[in-house]
């Protein structure tokens, strides 16, 4: 028997916002007398300092107090607690999650503050409204270095299973970060809720997220994602995140504080302080994890996405070739089969080889190895029931069913979730047995082949009530099983003692997730030019995951989502498809997808005009590939991202603190402003102070004295770029350039 759960493959989205906010016209702490003849505790590096009269604790680096790390507001609870309830519907792969607040602890009581060990510990306990109710609490600071504090508050879990801290903002405070955040890279007044999902169709986008709503409940909005993560970074050079896996929200809607709430009676996490923005990261990614440079084929030239079988594979590539495209990989997602369902065409998901599909498949990977072109596959934690595939030799759903090999019910019964118009049931990764025997199928059916990466997909559709082999349940386990989901393909990997050569590119993410990840990718993006779901969303998500670990991510070159109904349609524009890989010549992977639709989508291979165009981005992307290699380098050693936003490098400047996403650098002797509005040849560009050179034309901006706008002439095939003058990477860069006759 299974449980059946509607889960479309592109519709799994979370939604809840609940601002958290204490708002109290009258105190709500107050502490033991005792400490109020005390007004400073020195623990390691940092200090904490006590202003009785307004009760409110501020924390300092190194006793300085021009380093506040951080400050509680005044006469205000910094911990509050509630016991609540949470009722979770899964619609079609939608989480709504509503909390009913049965019991509030909101008036705070210090009874004890003392050092221990370097540890600076508070003791107390809560009350409710009529103050008839005690709950214990601790909170707990310790070092982690010295400009790094690991923090820890815990309170009693048979009154209280949320937890919520409270802390000062200012006015002017912008707030960065949060994993992959598509809509909005400024944070500042947004309520942040912290839940891995899928990202939605639309995402507020009219009227396409209306009718997705309308019939599956999924079109998502701002703050779906893949891979969010609960940290960030603030334009005051601090940085606060949770070690957590349950949910969480974060709370910016007051303009004068930030309240962060889990689901949980204990919070863990750290706050940061530095006055410079890479060693906040660098700090960070010690937690999170630092990516691994990528195998250096993967640099060469272009992962070309393909589909359709043996003949039409090599007939493609052979064609890119003779337009002079550079190619590192040909990434063939449907050799399991392809299935056509209502949403586009999809695949079977049996992991196995399609031999009528591609026959010949070993001359095939030969033919591309010859010239230099490695292969790549596609696999997700999924199983499908192939008994209506013709030409299936082995139906592997079968027999992970009756191996008790599937995520199950509170009840002991696998879940079975429906995807679009096939259902499909989810491997339990924590159990070894089913890990052991997964993994085994993935070596000896598709490592075999003679690949050297692949996609994994998924990772984000745990049912919330779901209980796992490993006794834990799927209410704290959700936003874990994306890091269960990398480990396990870079298993695969390191077993094979492939990692300088292997690599495979995940979707779904988490805190850790980068610690055991080759290579990110930003999901299903819409094929439109909007900041809801469009290409401007694959910047943004681009640069607030690179300031939590993920240093390596791109996106599926000219969107994915295709829409054709007689009432909508969202179709890829060769204008499109030709800006988008104008945007990612400059990223970490250079990697196109035909989409849902691939006869409908404008492809690379769809015109002389496209493949000579296609030809010259490749050619750029490829002439930069010594400098991310040394980015790379970088990066695993301080977790730096490769794609950054223009605050890392010029934290001081207001100009480029307003910036949301409409520019980023490569390292840190580029800036390029790519073109993401539909018909436009200019592009708007803010150069801070220094001396750049304009690509294409060589024009110089001296700008000496500080930073400004400027208009620059962008048509296509010349996106806006700029290096620093006397760079010696840029001379390497426009050599390259040159010898590839890709600049005069």
């Amino acid at each position: 028997m299974l449980i059946k759960k509607n889960i479309k493959s592109t519709f799994i989205f979370v939604v809840l916002l609940i601002s958290i906010n204490i708002s109290f016209s009258k105190n709500t702490i107050d502490l033991n007398d005792n400490l109020k003849a005390i007004s400073n505790y020195n623990f390691g590096k940092f200090s904490l300092k006590f202003d009785s009269t307004k009760i409110s604790f501020s924390l300092f680096k190194n006793n300085n107090l021009n380093h506040i790390i951080w400050k509680s507001l005044e006469n205000k609870a910094f911990i509050t607690g509630f016991k609540a309830k949470e009722k979770v519907k899964e619609d079609h792969g939608s989480f709504f999650i509503k909390d009913k607040i049965e019991m509030r602890f909101e008036y705070q009581f210090i009874d004890q503050i003392y050092v221990s060990n370097d540890s600076l510990v508070l003791i107390g306990y809560l009350k409710n409204k009529n103050k008839k109710i005690k709950v214990p609490y601790s909170f707990i600071l310790y070092p982690e270095s010295e400009s790094h504090l690991a923090y820890e508050i815990e309170l009693d879990r048979s009154f209280c299973n949320r937890v919520n801290l409270h802390y000062s903002s200012s006015k002017n405070e912008f707030i960065y970060g949060f994993g992959e955040q598509f809509t909005n890279f400024n944070l500042k007044g947004k309520i942040v809720p912290i839940f891995v999902s899928e990202q939605g169709i639309g995402r507020g986008k009219q009227p396409i997220t209306f009718i997705i709503d309308l019939i599956a409940n999924s079109g998502g909005n701002e703050f779906t994602s893949y891979a969010p993560v609960p940290h960030y970074i603030s334009s005051n050079l601090n940085s606060v995140y949770l070690k957590n896996l349950e949910y969480s929200i974060f709370d910016f809607s007051n303009q004068h504080s930030i309240s962060i709430s889990v689901f949980s009676n204990l919070m863990k996490g750290g706050i940061i302080k530095s006055d410079d923005p890479f060693e906040i990261i660098d700090e960070y990614t010690n937690f999170s994890g630092k990516m691994k440079p990528l195998p250096d084929w993967s640099q060469n030239g272009a992962i070309i996405g393909i589909q359709g079988g043996t003949k039409r594979v090599g007939k493609i590539i052979d064609t890119l070739l003779e337009k002079d495209v550079p190619i590192a990989g040909v990434w063939l997602q449907d050799w399991v089969g392809q299935r056509i369902t209502e949403f586009g065409k999809q695949l079977w998901w049996n992991w196995e080889l399609d031999q009528d599909h591609y026959p010949q498949w070993d001359s095939l990977v030969l033919n591309f190895n010859e010239k230099n072109i490695k292969v790549l596959t596609y696999i997700n934690p999924f199983l499908t029931d192939v008994k209506n595939k013709k030409n299936h030799k082995i139906n592997y759903y079968k027999i992970a069913l009756d191996s008790s090999y599937f995520v199950k019910d509170s009840l002991g019964i696998p879940y079975d979730l429906d995807i679009t118009t096939f259902s499909a049931s989810l491997i339990d990764l924590t159990n070894p047995k089913a890990k052991n025997w997964y993994k085994n199928l993935i070596e000896e059916n598709m490592l075999s082949l003679g690949i050297h990466g692949w996609m994994a997909d998924f990772g984000e559709a745990l049912p919330y009530y779901s209980e796992l082999f490993s006794g834990k349940s799927g209410n704290t386990m959700h936003n874990y099983y994306p890091t269960i989901w990398s480990e396990f393909n870079s298993d695969i990997i390191y077993n094979l003692n492939k990692e300088n050569d292997f690599l495979f590119f995940s979707r779904s993410g988490f805190t850790q997730s980068p610690s055991n990840t080759s290579l990110f990718w930003l999901g299903d993006q819409l094929v439109t030019w909007d900041n809801y779901d469009g290409i401007k969303t694959a910047l943004t998500g681009l640069l607030s995951s690179g300031l939590s670990g993920f240093s390596l991510n791109h996106s599926d070159i000219g969107g994915y989502t295709a829409i054709k109904t007689p009432f909508l349609k969202y179709i890829r524009s060769k204008e499109l498809f030709m800006r988008w890989a104008e945007l990612n010549a400059f990223t970490a992977f250079f990697r196109t997808h035909e989409g849902n639709r691939p006869e409908d989508n404008h492809q690379v291979y769809s015109d002389d005009e496209t493949m000579i165009h296609f030809a010259k981005m490749a050619k750029v992307y490829s002439s930069l590939s010594f400098y991310r290699k040394t980015l790379m380098k970088e990066s695993f050693k301080n977790g730096s991202p490769i794609i950054r936003h223009p605050f890392l490098h010029y934290p001081n400047d207001k100009n480029i603190l307003n910036l949301e996403s409409e520019q980023f650098m490569l390292g840190s002797e580029f800036m390029i402003c790519p073109v993401l509005n539909e018909n436009s040849d200019e592009v708007n560009c803010y150069l801070p102070k220094g001396n750049w050179v304009h690509l294409w034309t060589s024009e110089e901006y001296n700008l000496n004295q500080e930073g400004n706008d400027i208009i620059i002439q962008s048509p296509i095939g010349m996106p806006a770029v700029f290096y620093k003058k006397n760079s010696e990477t840029a001379d390497r860069f426009l050599n390259n350039l040159r010898e590839l006759d890709v600049l005069n």
